[in-house]
């Protein structure tokens, strides 16, 4: 990409130590079931789309360890579209926790078809959560994360991946995982790649 169109804003270090001491503290908290901190967290990320999305990412590996905190913020505040989000992250997450890594024709079929039936209610649950608020990003990078490993076919992706660009046209999660679906190696190309690419750039 020509120097011109990148974005460092995302470069740098990594967080500074007092960052990294709130982080732990927010995870403590949740852990130990105040999940008002949780959400509190993630609210002070104001309209910032990436570190909105950074801090939800934060919170779904907490939830990886223990998620009745999350439970239990869904059910406080069931018209939250953070909670709703991260829910639906997670669940994407488990299902390719369960699908591993490995090149599709070496992971085994019980696992591909768990990993594939788990995707459809994440999407489902992604879709819910956009409704709650329908400026909000964050279910659109979930529907667009889940849809690669969904096998979404070019039509039934595009309204997603337009969907996520009208919110929010340079998020930088969103993109990485939208540029893998339209990349060569899953179901794009490198000019397809391209071509998404530069039509977001022309979003000025």
């Amino acid at each position: 990409m020509p120097r011109e169109e990148l974005d460092p804003r995302r470069s740098g270090p990594p967080p500074a130590p007092y960052r990294l001491k709130e982080m732990q503290a927010v995870a403590d908290a949740a852990w130990e079931g105040q999940w008002e901190v949780a959400e509190a967290y993630v609210e002070a990320a104001g309209e910032d789309g990436d570190e909105r999305w950074s801090r939800i990412e934060l919170l779904q590996q907490v939830a990886c360890e223990d998620d009745a905190w999350l439970d239990a913020w869904r059910a406080a505040r069931p018209g939250n579209c953070d909670a709703a989000t991260l829910h639906a992250g997670l669940m994407v997450h488990r299902a390719w926790e369960i699908r591993g890594a490995e090149y599709a024709d070496k992971v085994p079929l019980d696992r591909m078809n768990r990993f594939r039936a788990m995707l459809p209610a994440a999407i489902t649950e992604a879709r819910q959560a956009a409704l709650l608020d329908p400026g909000n990003p964050g279910p659109w990078v979930v529907m667009v994360t889940a849809a690669r490993g969904a096998q979404y076919d070019h039509d039934e992706f595009q309204p997603l991946w337009d969907g996520l660009v009208a919110r929010a046209p340079y998020h930088y999660a969103g993109h990485w995982q939208g540029l893998q679906y339209w990349c060569a190696k899953w179901f794009g190309s490198d000019t397809l790649m391209n071509q998404e690419r530069r039509a977001v750039m022309s979003i000025r």
